[in-house]
């Protein structure tokens, strides 16, 4: 079993704030654990509010298959 970091960015449609709630809902916690997807970091950019970085950990290409 091989372990992989996967580093995402993005832009948001809502706010950071809105989106953070999202993400640390129980029902997001949950799917990360089904999928076996383990959040090492979530944030924004300091340059633009509605750039996210969200760093996640998991087995070879299982965050390539979700995302």
């Amino acid at each position: 079993m091989t372990i992989e970091t996967t580093v995402f960015t993005f832009k948001l449609s809502n706010t950071f704030e809105e989106w953070v709630k999202m993400f640390d809902s129980s029902e997001i916690d949950a799917f990360h654990k089904t999928v076996g997807l383990t959040p090492l970091y979530r944030g924004k950019s300091l340059i633009d509010p509605k750039e996210v970085i969200v760093i996640h950990q998991a087995e070879e290409g299982v965050a390539k298959h979700v995302f």
